[in-house]
């Protein structure tokens, strides 16, 4: 593929000197960053002790919650089992979403908690709205299982 493109670009230096060095002729070339590193993202402030947890509406590959509600009830339920034992094992959960019709799943994983004292300080479910919100909640944990962000 590479050989029959007609133009390349690289989101960094280092990315275009290494095709460079497995052949590809890079003069024409650009460097066009991505525009990931443009973001202005909140410092971390971790707790090491809190995971964040990506939750999703997730209705099967066709995305469809009138064919794939069964599909939903069972990636409910593993999540919230997956939240327990994490919290068993001594973690706080912080849910992260995606996009606004992912909360649905959040209020389902807290309703179906099977100890709802966990939500009292282990599970938290905050409302995000927006990229900077997301942000705010992922600079507050020391890992993210995440579920949608590519």
């Amino acid at each position: 593929a590479l050989t029959c493109a007609d133009s390349c670009s690289y989101r960094d230096l280092g990315s275009r000197e290494y095709m460079r060095s497995i052949g590809r002729d890079t003069d024409r070339d650009e460097i066009i960053p991505d525009v990931v590193f443009a973001l202005d993202a909140p410092r971390p402030d971790p707790n090491l002790d809190t995971i964040g947890v990506g939750t999703m509406a997730y209705y099967g590959w066709t995305n469809s919650p009138a064919t794939g509600e069964a599909k939903y009830q069972r990636y409910i339920e593993a999540l919230t089992a997956t939240v327990e034992q994490l919290c068993v094992d001594g973690w706080r959960v912080r849910l992260l979403v995606g996009e606004a019709t992912d909360e649905r799943a959040v209020d389902d994983v807290i309703a179906s908690l099977t100890d709802k004292s966990l939500l009292a300080d282990k599970v938290i479910g905050a409302s995000i709205a927006s990229m900077d919100d997301l942000f705010r909640e992922i600079a507050q944990v020391g890992v993210v299982f995440a579920t949608r962000y590519h």
